[in-house]
């Protein structure tokens, strides 16, 4: 006998289980510069914005939508999921893999004019070990022991033991690399005046309105991926705060902004229609995923798991609630690591209802939902996770992760055992068969159902030219240009 379970789902949609039984109870911002390249301006809707712009602090809405702008990262992983200099020149790593040497490259400034170096990198670390706790990243960067500069541009990463995740953890935007000069004459308040070596410089931040960047006419260290190392030639980009999609989706067609991004089937058929825009389809490192709460019962069964599991159809909920915008999940991580979830919790609904567990849908608040997946107060979950590296198993799925980032309260040593070699082996060819070994023993045990990997829609006037999609669905604007309509 099932007894009520609760779902609790992504985007604060809760579901509840019913079978037989009994149920159970605005501040101005620093100005910068920035020489006119005649290049005009692009406008992107944001849905929320951040409330602070330093790069090491707690995760926030819009927050990694800017950091890409404003900050450069050490390194920059590619499309095809290779990581490639980008502040860095190049690197090298000790015989024990225990210590990387990185080599920056010379003659880089930051937007208040001070020198990148070694001095600075390590600066950067050694705040982040100190703020830095609430950062999506933080326990990755606890991995680094030490931080030296050896000479004026080379720094030297230390680490207890071997630490395949580094490159992953340099390479997200959270990694940003700070002016000590800025940090230190800012205090508190650097968060509301970034200062990095970013292709743009902070204009003006309008609380609640919009944030608006200007170009870093010094520019000239351009990512792998575009073809223009130089300074953009745009003049400015400005983020354009509107909350509602609806709304986001008038203002692109009336030309009020240029770029949005989308995931609802119904836009989608909306912006295909629309000749005077273009769609650029992006898949992204996430994954949609119905979780079982192992440590209760039926649940912590695997047999009753992997009998739900089989009555989901994922084919029908990438094409009914999706509108064919996703791609169905097979394995417990995302291809590249190499959404509308009332439509999906509905689906489930049916489709669980079939094999005789019948379903009442519940919304609940942030608050609730957060509270409910951390101390497990549920049967079921919905939910969904982003992140670029294997290692994302470890975050959500380990044992030592129970009732923080694993919600699912699974527990298997050996998985845990693969997953450890996994983070410390640092060649890719020996490590890539231990995410393999322990995705195996994932599915059979099923504490996950993967369903879909999602897309957005990068949905563009036609006017915005040579818009590029790199890393995490980011957009790479450095060769953009504006033309007339």
């Amino acid at each position: 006998m099932l007894k009520v379970a609760r779902i609790v789902a992504l985007m604060l949609i809760a579901i509840t289980f019913t079978a037989c039984g009994s149920s159970q109870p605005s501040q101005p911002a620093a100005k910068g510069g920035g020489s006119s390249s005649g290049g005009g301006t692009l406008t992107r809707a944001m849905t929320a914005e951040p409330t602070s712009m330093d790069p090491q602090g707690a995760a926030n809405s819009g927050l990694n939508l800017v950091l890409p702008y404003l900050f450069d990262t050490l390194v920059t992983r590619t499309r095809d999921g290779k990581f490639v200099g980008h502040l860095a020149e190049s690197w090298q790593l000790s015989p024990d893999g225990k210590a990387i040497d990185v080599k920056l490259k010379s003659d880089i400034k930051f937007h208040d004019g001070s020198p990148l170096n070694a001095a600075a990198v390590a600066f950067t670390f050694d705040r982040f070990k100190k703020v830095g706790d609430k950062s999506p990243i933080a326990a990755n960067v606890k991995e680094i022991s030490r931080i030296e500069a050896l000479d004026d541009l080379t720094v030297r990463f230390s680490f207890e033991k071997p630490t395949a995740t580094i490159w992953s953890t340099l390479a997200m935007p959270y990694a940003g690399i700070l002016s000590p000069s800025a940090v230190k004459a800012a205090g508190d308040d650097f968060g509301s005046k970034p200062v990095g070596t970013g292709p743009f410089k902070l204009g003006e931040w309008k609380r609640g309105v919009s944030i608006t960047m200007v170009r870093n006419p010094d520019y000239n260290w351009g990512p792998a991926e575009v073809t223009n190392k130089g300074p953009v030639k745009l003049d400015k980009l400005v983020y354009k705060l509107i909350p509602d999609a609806n709304t986001q989706l008038s203002a692109l067609q009336s030309g009020d902004v240029d770029v949005i991004f989308v995931t609802e089937p119904t836009f989608l058929d909306k912006v295909k229609n629309d000749k005077s825009l273009q769609l650029e389809p992006i898949n992204l490192d996430s994954l949609i995923y119905l979780g079982y709460n192992c440590a209760k019962p039926p649940f912590d069964e695997v047999k009753v798991r992997q009998a739900l599991s089989y009555a989901v159809n994922k084919a029908d909920i990438v094409k009914t609630a999706l509108g064919g915008f996703g791609i169905e999940a097979g394995t417990p991580l995302p291809p590249s690591t190499r959404s509308p979830n009332d439509a999906i919790a509905t689906l489930l609904q049916s489709q669980l209802k079939a094999i005789g567990v019948p379903v009442e849908i519940q919304q609940l608040d942030s608050a609730a939902v957060m509270k409910a997946s951390t101390e497990g107060s549920f049967d079921l979950i919905l939910w969904r996770y982003d992140w670029n590296d294997p290692d994302a198993l470890n975050i959500y799925i380990s044992s030592s992760r129970i009732r923080q980032t694993n919600r699912v309260f699974y527990s298997n040593p050996q998985v845990d055992a693969l997953l450890k070699q996994g983070a410390e082996e640092l060649d890719q060819a020996k490590r890539v068969p231990l995410y393999q070994e322990a995705q195996k023993t994932i599915l059979t045990e099923a504490p996950w159902q993967p369903l879909y990997h999602p897309m957005e829609g990068m949905v563009l006037r036609n006017r915005v030219k040579d818009v590029k999609v790199g890393s995490l669905g980011r957009m790479l604007i450095n060769d953009v240009t504006i033309g007339g309509n």
